[in-house]
């Protein structure tokens, strides 16, 4: 149950980089707006304007999937954990009980 948690902060996280994702805004390099003639030399790939916005729009896809995929897990390992709590508790008392003859 603790781990659907986790998958749901995830979910919420990413949730929050989607609605702030504006494809038609200047990248970013580090908290800077750049413009189409700099490089940005902390970023992955190239550097360059049009690279940051590609990894933006990277970065945009992988939150959509990250989201998707977190609102359908996590109620799903919640209800996964308490199905397994119940069945766990039941063979436990059935354990417990004495051997009627």
């Amino acid at each position: 149950m603790v781990v659907s948690l986790f998958v749901l902060f995830f979910a919420f996280r990413s949730h929050s980089d989607i609605n702030n994702y504006d494809p038609s805004a200047a990248p970013m390099c580090g908290d800077e707006v750049m413009t189409p003639r700099d490089t940005c030399w902390f970023a992955e790939g190239d550097g360059s304007y049009e690279g940051q916005k590609d990894e933006a729009a990277k970065q945009h896809r992988i939150d959509l999937w990250i989201r998707d995929i977190g609102f359908i897990a996590s109620p799903a390992l919640f209800v996964g954990g308490i199905l397994l709590i119940v069945w766990g508790t039941r063979r436990v008392r059935a354990a417990r009980q004495p051997v009627q003859e």
